[in-house]
């Protein structure tokens, strides 16, 4: 899909971002010291609508939709497909995703393969020219699945962990309690 461009190059236009957020049963549990997890996305999401809603236009999915795998379920890799299909979104085409996850693709029945669906919908993405930025929120994130969406999103840092096995060089953003969710996102 093709972006229009403004008639006059000295006119920026905001960019638009969609945030996906995961609303799975697990997002209920409580961060170390402070809220449930939920309770703490929402508060970062209203920290950077607050900052930045002049300058970004948000868009926001969650899942587990209805009937998308089920209540507990984690259908990330269905609603990224859904994010990167224009027909789906109405026309819709953002310039960046925002993936905020504290789980594993996982839907039932469980099938190995789905694990890889994430990363296809993030090469979909990328192949429409649509960043995708990955926040793992928590200590029982897919890390080897995070890392290779940044990666394939284009916002993986230089010189990152593609393996995921060492945490000093992480290829995507990880949040372990409030405050840094809310640094990540800023």
């Amino acid at each position: 899909t093709s972006r229009a461009v403004a008639a006059d190059p000295s006119v920026c236009e905001p960019p638009n971002v969609v945030v996906v957020l995961d609303r799975s049963s697990s997002m209920n549990g409580a961060i170390a010291g402070g809220p449930t997890k939920w309770a703490a996305a929402r508060t970062a999401l209203d920290q950077v609508l607050a900052t930045y809603d002049q300058s970004i236009g948000f868009g926001l999915m969650t899942f587990p939709f209805p009937d998308a795998c089920g209540a507990g379920r984690t259908p990330l890799g269905e609603t990224l497909g859904a994010a990167a299909d224009p027909a789906w979104m109405a026309g819709y085409v953002p310039d960046a995703v925002v993936v905020i996850t504290d789980g594993f693709q996982w839907c039932s029945p469980y099938d190995p393969a789905q694990r890889e669906l994430p990363t296809q919908a993030v090469e979909r993405l990328r192949q429409h020219g649509i960043r995708t930025f990955v926040v793992g929120f928590g200590a029982a994130v897919d890390e080897q699945a995070l890392a290779t969406m940044a990666v394939l999103g284009g916002t993986a840092p230089a010189g990152c962990d593609a393996t995921a096995t060492d945490p000093a060089r992480r290829c995507f953003h990880q949040a372990d309690d409030a405050a840094a969710l809310s640094g990540a996102l800023m």
